[in-house]
């Protein structure tokens, strides 16, 4: 499959963070974007000589090579209905919205070359962990196409359907939880007498290293923490985890309900 063109059709926080991506990529793939919002889309484009503008003509984007989805759950059954017949035979649609299957948008869109992606806010430096599902009518060779070409956002696993929206919680949702935590103690390191450069990189630091420790170690996690001789937050600890686990648990239970 070759990719030359993008339409989005969408044009909030998720294609911005897509496209910021891309362009760190040095990739000059023709973009057009459109929104219910006018202002939306061409806030996108005013900034990108490769972005075009095309305001809320759906139809527009639907003529890519790669049509994304950059819909709310909720809007993207009128956003395939906006695009129906105006595709061309071989692009394919991408949606980022979970919830909603790959058999209801094929079902709504009337073609089976179909795919839900579900990206992550660290796509915009290429860091992005973005799991990826493919309808059945999307052929090996577009697979590898479509993964290699988003594969320069970061890593993008192919993954079953039913799993997107535990990816979601997870994952696509996951700075939501991490980024509090690590503005918090970079603002403590700086009351602690650390300047805003030694404090940022400190805590970035550290928290790559203990990622990646975790990723690797291939033990219990009361063992990681029996390698640290103070920990200021051990009574409160339990009751972090139940907060996530309560929030979180709502969160992905409202999205498979």
């Amino acid at each position: 499959m070759n990719i030359e063109t993008l339409g989005f059709i969408g044009a909030g926080r998720v294609t911005a963070f897509l496209l910021e991506g891309l362009r760190n990529a040095e990739l000059r793939h023709s973009v057009i974007v459109t929104d219910i919002d006018p202002a939306a889309s061409a806030g996108r484009a005013v900034s990108d000589p490769f972005t075009r503008d095309a305001g809320s003509d759906f139809s527009a984007a639907a003529r890519a090579d790669i049509v994304f989805l950059a819909l709310h759950p909720k809007a993207v059954a009128s956003g395939v209905a906006s695009i129906a017949g105006s595709m061309k035979l071989d692009s394919i649609v991408i949606s980022l919205a979970p919830r909603v299957t790959i058999a209801s948008i094929r079902s709504m869109l009337g073609s089976g070359r179909v795919a839900r992606f579900l990206p992550s806010a660290p796509s915009a430096i290429r860091k992005g962990f973005n799991p990826i599902a493919f309808s059945p009518e999307v052929d090996d060779d577009s697979r590898a196409s479509v993964k290699g070409f988003l594969g320069v956002l970061g890593e993008v696993p192919e993954v079953d359907e039913a799993k997107l929206e535990a990816y979601a919680v997870v994952c696509a949702m996951g700075p939501t939880y991490v980024w509090p935590i690590l503005d918090e103690l970079t603002v403590l390191a700086a009351e602690f007498g650390l300047s805003e450069i030694e404090a940022r990189h400190a805590v970035a630091s550290m928290t790559v290293g203990a990622a990646e420790f975790f990723s690797n170690a291939k033990r219990p996690t009361a063992e990681l923490m029996d390698f640290i001789s103070g920990r200021p937050l051990a009574e409160d600890e339990a009751a972090i985890r139940g907060m996530f686990r309560v929030r979180l648990k709502a969160a992905y239970d409202r999205l498979k309900g």
